[in-house]
This record gives C-alpha cells, sequence and structure tokens, in this order.
C-alpha cells in the first residue's frame, strides 16, 4: 500500500451499531478542483474492532502493511492498529472524547488531538499502535492535517492555514485562510481542503496572505445556505481569512461613532437589533451596494416597503438574508366546520373581535374531536396576553405602513384592549390558567403569562402564525389574518427582517461587496420568493420526481406480486399496496411544493401589505422598563389606559431623540 496517497474511510455498522465492515479508498482532486473516492474496497472489520466497541471513525493511516484507525467507541475516543498480514487488532483507548484524528505522513501515522482552551497535540503511532507525544499546539488549533505528497503537515488558527514544526510545536507564518467554522480539512498536493455542510472547497495552501489579511463578520443568523456563501468566499479570496465575530447589536453604533474596522460585515436580526439598525440606516452608517449590478438589481426587483426599509442615504445598503412575520391566522378547514368561510372573517381588528364572541364562541361545540379553538396548551390567560401583543404590534406596523407614528393615546387601541380585557377566553374551551396537565409549577408560570405555545395540538381555528410568508411552513395551516384598524389604519403584512450590511469604514470594502454577493448567489428560493414579486412560478421540491418515481416502482412491483400471489398472501399484499398507495397521495400533497400554487397565489395578491417589521418601544427599549410595564399591565395592577398613556410618553420621548 503507497503511503503517499490520501486514505478515505467509513465504517458499516449493524442496527446495534457494532462495526461490521470498513469500506476504504482513495481520495484524488480532479482537475475541476472537485474531489473523488477512486478505488472503493469494503472489508469485513476485524474481531478486535468490532470487541473494541468501535462506532464512528475519524481518520484512518495505512504503513508497512498495518491499518490504522482513530474514531470513538462507546466510552470514548479509541486508536485501532490492524495487520494486514494475520488481521490481528489492538485497540487503545485514549480518554474523554477529544477530537483525535490520523495524518498519513511519509515517516508514518501522526494522530492529531484538536484542543480547545486546553490546548492541541500530536502524537507519534507506532507499528503497536501506541501514540507518543511529539508536540503541544496553541490551544484553539483545529484542521490539522498532513500532505502526504509533500509530507508538510498544516493547521488553522483563527481561520488562518499555518505550517506546523512538528518538533518545536510551533506554526509558521499562514499560507492560506478558511472560514473559522470548517467542519474538517486535509491537504493534497500543496492545496488545501475544507469542508463545512458537506460541501468542499479547494483552496491554494501557498498563498500569501495580505498584510493584516482578516476580515471579519458578526452574524446573529446562520444557515446551511450561508456555510455555502462563506466557502465561496474563501475560494475566491485565498488571500483573506473570513473570521467570524461576537458582536452585540447594541455595540455596532457605537463601533460606527467611532469609526470601528474592527467588524467589516454585520448580519442580524433588524427586529432584535432594532435601535442600532434604524440609527444605522438613518446615519448612512452603511457601505452602498448599488455600485455592484446584481445587487442592484435584485434591490430593483424586491416590494416597495422592503426597499424602503434596507436604503441608506439614498443607496441600496442592506440585504434581506431572512425574512419571516407573525401575527394570526384563521385555519380555514375548522372553520367551514362551523359553516363558516374565510371571507366572512372581517378585515378590522375591532370586527374580528366581534366575530370570535358573536360568531365563533357559539358554534364551537360543532367543531368535532380532534379540534379546537387555538392550541391546546395555551391557556385563556395566555391567549389574553398574546393577543394584547398581537393588537399592539400590528398597531405599530399599521402606522408605520401608512408612514405615521403610532399613536398610542388614540382611542381605538384603549377600546380594543379594554375589550381584550373583558372578554372570557374559558368559554372558548381554554383553562384558566397554567398547562393542562400541570406539568410543573415552572412550566405553568411560562405558559399561563402566555410566552409560548407549541404547533403539535391538532387542527385549532384560530392559529398563532409564526411565519406569515415563510412558504415553508412546518405544517402551520392556516391562511393570515391582515386586520387593520380603519381607512387610515389598513391592515399591514410585516416581516420580520435579518440583514446584511457592511462597515463603510471597513479596509475590504471591495471583497466585503464580493461576500455579499456570495450572500445573495445562494440565498434560498423561499426568502427570494417573499422579497420578490416578480417570481410567479410555483417551485416543486428537490427530490420530488425521484420520490415519486419510487414509491410508483413500489407500487408496481406489489401490484405485479398480488397478481402471481396465492389467495392465502393476496390480502396482506392488498393491505401493504392500500398503505403505499396512501404514503404516496400524502406525500403529493404535503411534500411536493417548496412554493406551494395557492400560498404564491394569496401572497402576491396582498403584494402591497407587505413591508418591514416596525419596531416599537417594546423592540427598542434596553433598559427592562418596557416589560415591567407589559407585566404589571398582565397581572392586572394597573388598566389599559394607564398603561397606554405610559407607553405613548416613552414612544414619544424616543421619537424626539431620534431613537
Amino acid at each position: 500500500m503507497d503511503g503517499a496517497k490520501l486514505r478515505g474511510a467509513r465504517l458499516l455498522t449493524d442496527d446495534d451499531g457494532v462495526a461490521e465492515a470498513l469500506q476504504l479508498c482513495d481520495i484524488a482532486l480532479t482537475d475541476a478542483g472537485t474531489v473523488e473516492a477512486r478505488n472503493v474496497q469494503t472489508l469485513a472489520a476485524p474481531p478486535a474492532v468490532r470487541d473494541g466497541g468501535l462506532a464512528y471513525l475519524t481518520g484512518l493511516c495505512v504503513r508497512d502493511g498495518v491499518l490504522y484507525l482513530s474514531g470513538y467507541a462507546n466510552d470514548g475516543a479509541v486508536l485501532c492498529a490492524v495487520d494486514s498480514a494475520d488481521g490481528s487488532a489492538r485497540v487503545e483507548a485514549l480518554g474523554g472524547w477529544n477530537a483525535f484524528k490520523l495524518l498519513q505522513a511519509p515517516d508514518g501515522p501522526i494522530l492529531a488531538e484538536e484542543g480547545d482552551d486546553a490546548g492541541a497535540a500530536l502524537y507519534r503511532v507506532g507499528r503497536d499502535g501506541r501514540a507518543e507525544k511529539l508536540c503541544d499546539l496553541p490551544p484553539f488549533t483545529g484542521g490539522v492535517t498532513a500532505d502526504p505528497a509533500t509530507g508538510a503537515i498544516y493547521a488553522v488558527l483563527d481561520g488562518r492555514v499555518c505550517p506546523v514544526d512538528l518538533y518545536a510545536g510551533e506554526l509558521g507564518e499562514p499560507v492560506s485562510a478558511v472560514p473559522l467554522s470548517v467542519d474538517g480539512a486535509a491537504a493534497l498536493g500543496g492545496r488545501y481542503v475544507a469542508w463545512m455542510s458537506d460541501r468542499v472547497a479547494v483552496l491554494d495552501a501557498d498563498h500569501p496572505l495580505d498584510a493584516g489579511g482578516v476580515m471579519s463578520y458578526a452574524a446573529s443568523f446562520s444557515a446551511p445556505w450561508m456555510d455555502d456563501a462563506l466557502l465561496d468566499f474563501a475560494v475566491a479570496h485565498p488571500e483573506l481569512a473570513l473570521a467570524r465575530a461576537d458582536l452585540s447589536a447594541e455595540g455596532v453604533l457605537d463601533g460606527m461613532l467611532t469609526q470601528s474596522r474592527d467588524v467589516d460585515v454585520f448580519i442580524f436580526d433588524t427586529r432584535d437589533g432594532a435601535a442600532a439598525y434604524g440609527a444605522l440606516l438613518e446615519r448612512g452608517y452603511m457601505l452602498p451596494l448599488d455600485g455592484r449590478e446584481a445587487l442592484r438589481t435584485f434591490y430593483e426587483r424586491m416590494y416597495p416597503g422592503i426597499r424602503r426599509d434596507t436604503t441608506s442615504g439614498g443607496a441600496f445598503a442592506a440585504l434581506p438574508v431572512d425574512v419571516n412575520g407573525r401575527g394570526l391566522g384563521v385555519g380555514e378547514i375548522p372553520l367551514k366546520r362551523l359553516g363558516l368561510s374565510i371571507s366572512d372573517v372581517p378585515d378590522t381588528w375591532q370586527g374580528f373581535l366581534d366575530f370570535l364572541e358573536e360568531e365563533i364562541r357559539p358554534r364551537l361545540s360543532d367543531l368535532g374531536p380532534g379540534a379546537s379553538f387555538t392550541y391546546a396548551d395555551l391557556s385563556a390567560e395566555g391567549f389574553r396576553y398574546n393577543l394584547r401583543m398581537a393588537i399592539l404590534n400590528d398597531w405599530v406596523d399599521c402606522a408605520a405602513a401608512a408612514g405615521a407614528l403610532p399613536d398610542y393615546g388614540d382611542p381605538r387601541l384603549l377600546a380594543l384592549l379594554e375589550r381584550v380585557d373583558s372578554m372570557d377566553f374559558t368559554a372558548y374551551g381554554l383553562a384558566p390558567e397554567g398547562l393542562p396537565d400541570d406539568e410543573s409549577a415552572e412550566e405553568d408560570a411560562w405558559f399561563g403569562r402566555g410566552y409560548g405555545y407549541s404547533f403539535g395540538s391538532g387542527e385549532v381555528v384560530l392559529v398563532q402564525l409564526s411565519a406569515r410568508c415563510d412558504f415553508d411552513d412546518d405544517g402551520v395551516e392556516g391562511t393570515p389574518l391582515l386586520l387593520g384598524f380603519g381607512d387610515d389604519l389598513p391592515g399591514a403584512m410585516p416581516l420580520n427582517m435579518t440583514a446584511a450590511f457592511v462597515n463603510p469604514y471597513t479596509a475590504h470594502a471591495e471583497a466585503a461587496l464580493d461576500l455579499m454577493e456570495a450572500l445573495l448567489v445562494h440565498l434560498p428560493a423561499e426568502t427570494e420568493y417573499a422579497l420578490c414579486p416578480d417570481l410567479t412560478e410555483p417551485v416543486i421540491r428537490d427530490g420530488y420526481a425521484q420520490v415519486t418515481a419510487a414509491y410508483d416502482e413500489r407500487i408496481a412491483q406489489t401490484r405485479a406480486q398480488i397478481a402471481a400471489a396465492a389467495e392465502v398472501d393476496r390480502r396482506a399484499l392488498e393491505e401493504a399496496l392500500a398503505a403505499l398507495e396512501r404514503d404516496r397521495e400524502e406525500f403529493e400533497q404535503t411534500g411536493k411544493w417548496l412554493i406551494p400554487p395557492e400560498k404564491l397565489e394569496w401572497y402576491r395578491a396582498h403584494g402591497d401589505r407587505v413591508c418591514v417589521a416596525a419596531p416599537s418601544w417594546f423592540d427598542k427599549d434596553t433598559s427592562g422598563e418596557a416589560w415591567q410595564l407589559m407585566d404589571q399591565y398582565t397581572a392586572g395592577l394597573i388598566p389599559a389606559r394607564e398603561f397606554l398613556d405610559a407607553v405613548n410618553r416613552k414612544a414619544r420621548m424616543m421619537a424626539l431623540e431620534g431613537e
């Protein structure tokens, strides 16, 4: 066996997690820069490996007829050495659950222990499978790998790929860069391979870094598609290490005021960081994006209500990377059981509360088993709390959509809250307080105050939507209600938005714009459809055709078996066929569409209502005063009028101060 090849391995286990076989291959880089598995072999797992409990591999090395394996057993990390001559094997416990992996170096296998603040280390592995420490490495070193062709050993520290002096235990000058959160890495033929979320990037391992070559981003949002964008950036910019920084939304504005260059790109929820985002947008503390054609074109495609809150200084400055909504919805199927339809539901909050009392409550006994008014684990007081918050949020959003400041002193708002305060929600089948099954005092207190609910309670009339525009809605069935307060404040469709923008003082402006373009390229279809009204074609899920073809093949096979079966076997086969046909029909209804036609049609029909959710005083307040006031109101310590008067004073003071 040639020690100069990069080897890959996979452990095959049975249903109980016991090792059955090893699948080995050579790993090669193609001319196109992709990774290929070649010369795949499957070998029975030696008895010592099975008996040693090895269940997961982290690395392998072949040297002088011995196969070395690192991985995990039930009791922690282990190292195995299998002699190909006689099949004998030795398994040594390494202790604990640290990240151990084998490097296939020219002079023999090296075991790398990647560490956190406790440090890292490299070990030489002898033919007998015993590990002897060579050197320690700096804390937080990861991505340790060896190039079997050149003998070079590399490690990643702070996003920089550095050569390792094996005996001194020191890292040399950086030769390349990777995103900080790579899942794994390897070196081969002078190139460094990194992977994240099952996607591979091939990097030049001999590329000079820029002086101070770190571009940092602060993010409160992450997703596999964003990892793809980060890897694309790493391939395009081997001269820069892309580092993730920890920075609160409140610290962003302070950084801009001092012209800090510590963070180049910011990605955070504009509602959670409402005060900072609004101030940055208004004061122009964002690098314009519209100098790049792809970004400018995307901006021009977005709904006007989104463009308004992504424009700074007259230029496109913030790229939405995630949007979702909030609010109430109506389940049309249970509504139909009550003899009602969505067209019967009023479009104002005043009319909606009347509708609940006059149309819904008297008919709830007609719902039948398996359905309820709202989620079963939400108490009457919890529902009252959520209804108050929905009214207050819509009041702010409808005012913002109409270009006005919310007037909490408006008599319509007081009348609505007093109406909610007087309603008896136990008459809708909700328990007075806490969880119905009284799981614990702590949970009773939490749910009794109404801070939570779940989506696993069966069909409900009144749906509390976590996402109005998320086309992949995780099974929440309900038509959103866009409730307004009158002709001057019609209903709006507010979207919570996570946005990416660039520090105007960045030292890496062009590279930062490249990162923004990479984010745009990988933006999920669900997000793009929520933002851009020119997208009108429904989207079928990836893999739909393959799944339905597999169902059709199994159905055809079962029908053929029925035709050839003896009478005694036919009934069981017919039951299996019926189950397959039911499963296929259910998949057709629930698994076909990523962007369903009917949901897309509804969303486009209400596109003039789309806007970015406006932050209220409750979102902007960082002192805790807002929520203390809400707690007092919820507990009945102050009436609605006193509550609204206090909120109005604070909100107007904040507006006068430009916050």
